[in-house]
């Protein structure tokens, strides 16, 4: 770097007196103390010169952080700070190979490495419940990586390149080799811009100021290069300019962010640390920070750099205010504030240059994942190498990843593996799968070293050069309850054990006993596996699973209907039946609101028939009621009063791993209206519910009539009419609508004397008790037509014949029974003789008196008339 000379101003006052010629005596006294003040300088001198002459442990450029800079082990590979002095010539004349696996001097962290360590690897055990009792266990592994790049897309890459062009680039060709470390052929240019990358390079140059000559992209590289190879030597060396100037440059989102710092001299206008150096400098920590701060990875170089000032590299901040004095006549400053340029001062060899003190201050700041390197000592013969080994450190990916995976689960004794099939070595054949998650499809063969399982025990080794990549492999197989769950849970009616877990705790069995995986924690370049540690086992937690006893259903709940009665189950009659939940007690499946009903038709033969509820399901042990009853209908029969309680006890039966229902029937209401308690001898399936016909039968020809006719033979026709009376004689139904009375008519001959019988020819039904202990009775009469007015000769009968009907049940038959008392009425008719009338017969008038008595009759008839003519004339007159 080059700076103006210092020009040497003469002082105001000794200028007036060589102008006024004057040689005061204090003349004499002044000259005497500058003979002295130039031997002591002369002292000075020679003992400057002497330290100048010193060993090169006297002359070290050796950065040794403090604890406060010293970037900590896990932040840092292979970067720790020079710690064996090298003399300064010998520095100059060999200056440091510079290559990405051995950086230099002082480093933080190598390009886009993590190896702060991966931490656990995100897992997971979960259980996928299947139908019939079955489950998927899944233990997955979520591989991890440290890149930011592998994400499928073109990896982001921002650089900023602040390169210095002050006037001393020019000197030893350095101007020229740096562009030619940048755009010749393999240079930076080429490794940027590359379609592997999407790059955009910023290009900013100070000197005495600082200036962004533009950000270039991909597509851009020949103007990229233009602009580099156009590049001119100037002017000062304003670090800050320069840095304050990348500050301002806006990363894309997502993108890799680099700056590569290069300077050839101390910070400010002038060589060494002076004028303005100070100030600079300063600015210089505080621009650097931020670009840290800001998340952006820095390269500093230095290239051709003289040893003029060492820096406290423990401070943000130097200033000018002296701290130390060194001289024997005439004591001279020699440290600053955080800084020094004599070799004398006691922190020559503790402090460090410039460039790598600016370095450890934005080490300060960065974070494990960052990375800040100096090249401190780099030539201008060994540039172009730098460049090299820049790019390497930018566009390689160095990441930690995980690898040799070995997934590991013991199987509890409440669970029994599903599918699984061994050769006799344990080797697993079939029943195992690794899926990833990216395609949801198995890991190829080659991926897998070994599965087998072995004392309950499945364990998935994966090949050893296998790297994890950021997805997730889930080994899969399937299990199901052993015997031992189902009997503890069919004994104990709960589960040991509870889940832990994410998520709210279940109850339930612990799949495993136990479950983990191991891997080793590997450094790749650019994915191939550079170095591998393991890792302690990480354990999985503890799903569990449940059993599941299959449901129990019944069929069984019936009901039969008989009908008793002489008119039997009529034609087109129905019964219907009801079936009452208890509570929330399973109904079939055509119940509605707790209800089910059925309805049986008269069957093919016979009085009684048969139906069921349908089939109700159980998949909860309990105790369940129901409530059985006759819908009482309109039709002609006593409906059953009778009512059942059946209990439904549903269990758990561990050897066939279902539930069990066993089903009790109680008879709580009887047939009878007044039998509260029922029967126990009902207490049986199917229900029965007996009807009685409400009506019993007096059969067509029960009733008759016996005739007796005397006094003579005849041909003559007698009828009869039979009719109810009394009270009840609405409860007598006669055959025909409207009906009232049977008639029946006696059309044979009669001899003198003879009975004859005849039958009513109607059916007749009577209403039956409301109870089989009742006994009903009805009145039916019998009386002969005409009796009243009989024909002529003929004496009737005119007597009312009574026959009662006793309607009772029959215990011995099972049924209402009509009986007829008696089954027939007898009538008698008389034929009355000419002779037996009055004045006829022996004794009585011979047919010549019956002429006179009716000729006399006559002529009297006849002066009656007349007589009472003539009294009519005489009237008139």
């Amino acid at each position: 770097m080059r700076g103006p000379k210092r020009l040497l101003a003469r002082h105001g006052a000794q200028a007036d007196e060589e102008r006024n010629g004057r040689t005061p005596v204090r003349k004499l006294v002044a000259t005497f103390c500058a003979v002295a003040m130039s031997v002591g300088m002369a002292g000075v001198s020679m003992s400057a010169y002497a330290d100048d002459q010193q060993p090169a442990e006297d002359a070290t450029t050796t950065v040794e952080a403090t604890p406060e800079v010293q970037p900590s082990e896990d932040a840092t590979v292979g970067a720790q700070p020079e710690v064996e002095a090298t003399d300064a010539a010998e520095a100059d004349a060999q200056p440091e190979a510079v290559t990405a696996d051995a950086p230099t001097v002082m480093a933080a962290g190598d390009a886009n490495d993590t190896t702060g360590g991966l931490g656990d690897l995100e897992h997971s055990k979960t259980v996928t419940k299947n139908p019939d009792n079955q489950y998927t266990l899944n233990l997955g592994v979520t591989g991890k990586t440290s890149s930011e790049t592998e994400t499928g897309e073109t990896p982001k890459l921002d650089v900023v390149l602040v390169l210095d062009t002050s006037g001393s680039m020019a000197d030893d060709n350095r101007l020229q080799t740096m562009k030619d470390a940048i755009i010749g052929m393999g240079g930076l240019s080429d490794a940027l811009f590359t379609d592997k990358l999407d790059t955009q390079a910023t290009i900013i140059t100070y000197a005495s100021n600082a200036q962004n000559l533009g950000t270039y992209s991909n597509s851009q590289k020949p103007d990229f290069n233009k602009t580099i190879n156009g590049l001119q030597a100037n002017g000062g060396t304003q670090w800050d300019d320069g840095l304050d100037a990348a500050t301002k440059v806006t990363a894309r989102e997502g993108a890799q962010k680099y700056v590569v710092f290069l300077t050839d001299g101390d910070p400010g206008q002038y060589q060494g640390f002076s004028g303005d150096a100070l100030t600079v400098y300063n600015n210089s920590v505080t621009y650097g920070q931020a670009l840290v701060k800001a998340g952006w990875n820095i390269l500093n170089v230095g290239v051709d750099m003289t040893d003029n000032a060492r820096v406290n590299p423990a401070v943000d901040s130097v200033s000018a205010t002296c701290t130390e004095y060194k001289g024997i006549i005439l004591p001279v400053c020699v440290t600053r504030t955080g800084y020094t340029t004599d070799t004398r001062s006691s922190h020559w060899n503790e402090w460090v240059s410039p460039l790598e003190a600016l370095t450890a201050r934005e080490i300060a700041v960065k974070t494990d994942d960052q990375t800040v390197r100096a090249f401190p000592k780099t030539d201008t013969a060994s540039l172009t190498q730098v460049f090299k080994d820049l790019a390497t450190i930018i566009t390689t990916t160095t990441n930690k990843a995980a690898s040799s995976l070995v997934i590991t689960d013991t199987i509890s004794k409440w669970v029994e593996p599903v599918g699984i099939k061994t050769d006799a070595e344990g080797n697993v054949t079939q029943g195992v799968t690794v899926i990833r998650s990216d395609t949801g499809t198995a890991v190829a063969p080659t991926s897998i070293k070994s599965i087998t399982f072995k004392d309950n025990t499945l364990t998935v080794t994966f090949a050893d050069d296998f790297v994890l990549k950021d997805i997730t492999y889930t080994v899969q197989y399937g299990i199901q309850p052993s015997q031992a769950a189902f009997e503890y849970y069919a004994a104990n009616g709960t589960y040991p054990d509870i889940s832990t877990t994410e998520g709210a705790p279940t109850s339930g069995f612990f799949s495993n006993d136990n479950a983990s995986f191991s891997y080793k924690e590997c450094t790749t370049v650019n994915n191939v596996l550079q170095g591998c540690e393991p890792h302690e086992p990480v354990y999985f937690l503890h799903p569990v699973i449940e059993t599941d006893f299959a449901d129990a259903s019944i069929d069984s709940l019936q009901v039969k209907k008989t009908v008793e009665g002489s008119k039997g189950w009529g034609g087109n009659d129905t019964f219907q039946f009801t079936l009452k939940a208890d509570g929330n007690a399973p109904m079939p499946e055509n119940a509605q609101n707790g209800e089910a009903t059925i309805t049986l038709a008269k069957p093919e033969t016979g009085n009684e028939q048969t139906g069921n509820f349908g089939k109700i399901t159980y998949s909860q042990i309990g105790t369940y009621t129901y409530t059985v009853t006759e819908t009482a209908g309109d039709g002609s029969y006593q409906y059953s009063h009778a009512a059942y309680e059946v209990t439904v006890t549903v269990t758990r039966d561990a050897t066939s791993r279902s539930l069990k229902a066993a089903v009790a029937v109680q008879q709580t209401h009887g047939d009878e209206a007044n039998d509260t308690t029922g029967d126990p001898q009902a207490n049986t399936m199917p229900m029965a519910f007996v009807n009685q016909n409400a009506m019993v039968t007096l059969d067509a020809g029960t009733i008759g009539v016996k005739k007796t006719v005397n006094g003579t033979d005849t041909d003559q026709d007698f009828a009869f009419t039979m009719t109810a009376t009394g009270n009840n004689a609405g409860d007598v139904k006669w055959p025909n609508a409207g009906q009232a009375s049977s008639t029946l008519q006696i059309t044979d001959s009669f001899t003198n004397g003879e009975q004859k019988e005849a039958k009513f020819a109607d059916a007749l039904e009577f209403k039956v008790p409301s109870s089989k202990t009742e006994t009903a009775t009805y009145t039916l009469q019998v009386k002969e037509d005409s009796a009243d007015n009989p024909p002529a000769g003929w004496n009737y009968d005119t007597s009312v014949k009574t026959v009662t009907v006793t309607v009772k049940y029959d215990m011995t038959q099972n049924k209402w029974i009509a009986t007829a008392t008696p089954t027939s009425v007898e009538f008698t008719n008389t034929w009355v003789a000419v002779s037996n009338l009055p004045l006829t017969g022996e004794g009585g008038a011979t047919p010549m008196l019956w002429l006179a008595i009716g000729g006399g009759l006559g002529a009297l008839a006849l002066l009656a008339a007349g007589g009472a003519a003539i009294w009519r004339k005489r009237r008139l007159i």
